[in-house]
């Protein structure tokens, strides 16, 4: 099949097996299929310096010689889609609409729930492409965050419901992610399947192609910032400075009151959590980011100063051993005259990733148990070695050094 562009020169299409080949890609090359896997053309993208280019490469016939030719040059209108050939293969699948091959081979690592398709040519182009093949069809149009991936999804909704799309709905992007946010860009901050589920959703329906599409991605996002509900987070927490100048958090009791470093891994993860069960979906790198820096400027110009404790403390002449439990605060709390064991001591221990648990004390046990297996040789060993013991658990020096032979 051909279609002419001018007197001299037709577009060729589906290509025959034995064109010559296309010229090399200087970038990512995505293949257009129709609907039978037959090859239609190809996007080539390059990125250089943050600035991306993509170039339609399509094989021309000159009427003149039959000789043909690759050209730069874009299919005539109504262009195809990147994906007629899965559409064909999942006729009952929902389809899902991404914006540019890159977010569209993304979204179909994260997801196998849909068909995920897009329009060659950009965002500008969606009114210029052939969309009868989501005919009786439920789409979900995934934009860009920013203004033109707005307009985009408000096109494409337009043209899907005219061409007889069952149904049609625009997702809202997450109001935490940066300017031009897409499918490629989730999948780099960790995204799964159940991410991208959540995510989904969260749909605006469209009705009437006739009307105006109330999207809220058409706000532009000028910035990364830090959402609303993260920082709401970050404000209920206890932050405050080690002695050292180290920033720490609090974390609520649900989570323990475990006192942990603001740039370290525990901190991450609970506001990954925490977001995630305030939104329904993952945070993005940035907004974690900007999450550590505001907590971190909170504790450096509002919080207290507090020593640092790793596995023994002293307040007020009481001594505190912690337990480091990976789910509890607790700590055996010491006195001249007892022990017991306490949920939420008086100090701040923070656990670094070599600080293990302690087997919870018993009572009822004599020292005796223990002196057993020391193989100590009169009874001034094993009163050093006693007191060795004792300094060991001690918060401050100095500290005895242990021989053994």
């Amino acid at each position: 099949m051909t279609a002419r562009e001018s007197d001299n020169w037709s577009i060729v299409l589906p290509i025959p097996t034995d064109a010559p080949a296309p010229p090399r890609s200087k970038g990512v090359r995505y293949s257009y299929l129709d609907a039978k896997s037959r090859l239609l053309g190809y996007i080539d993208r390059t990125e250089d310096n943050g600035s991306k280019t993509f170039f339609p490469l399509t094989l021309w016939q000159d009427a003149a010689s039959s000789a043909l030719t690759w050209k730069r040059k874009a299919w005539p209108t109504p262009r195809p889609l990147y994906g007629l050939d899965q559409l064909a293969k999942r006729p009952k699948a929902p389809v899902l609409v991404c914006e540019g091959e890159k977010a569209v081979e993304a979204a179909r690592r994260l997801t196998l729930e849909y068909v995920v398709v897009t329009s060659p040519n950009g965002a500008s182009a969606a009114k210029s492409t052939d969309w009868s093949a989501l005919q009786g069809r439920d789409a979900i149009v995934w934009p860009d965050a920013d203004g033109s991936g707005a307009k985009y999804a408000e096109a494409v909704a337009r043209q899907a419901l005219a061409a007889g799309a069952k149904t049609v709905c625009i997702c809202d992007p997450p109001s935490d992610v940066a300017a031009g946010w897409d499918a490629a860009d989730a999948e780099a901050e960790g995204w799964t399947a159940k991410h991208v589920s959540r995510f989904l959703q969260n749909t605006t329906p469209v009705t009437d192609p006739k009307a105006k599409v109330p999207v809220k991605a058409a706000e532009q996002k000028k910035s990364p910032s830090i959402g609303a509900r993260t920082a709401a987070i970050v404000e209920a927490l206890e932050l405050w400075l080690g002695e050292d100048g180290s920033t720490y958090a609090t974390l609520p009791a649900e989570q323990h009151g475990r006192h942990v470093d603001i740039r370290g891994a525990q901190f991450k993860g609970f506001l990954t959590l925490a977001f995630y069960h305030e939104t329904g979906v993952g945070p993005s790198a940035t907004t974690i980011e900007e999450a550590r820096n505001l907590a971190a400027a909170i504790a450096m110009n509002r919080g207290q100063v507090f020593p640092i404790n790793r596995r023994v403390g002293l307040h007020d002449g009481t001594l505190y051993i912690s337990l480091a439990e990976p789910k509890s605060a607790r700590a055996v709390k010491i006195t001249p005259t007892e022990w017991k064991i306490v949920s939420n001591p008086p100090i701040k221990f923070v656990h670094t990733a070599g600080v293990l648990a302690l087997v919870e004390p018993e009572r009822g046990e004599l020292i005796e148990q223990f002196l057993q297996f020391a193989n100590a040789k009169s009874d001034a060993d094993e009163t050093l070695l006693l007191g060795w013991i004792i300094s060991a658990l001690h918060p401050t020096g100095p500290y005895p050094i242990l021989v053994v032979t």
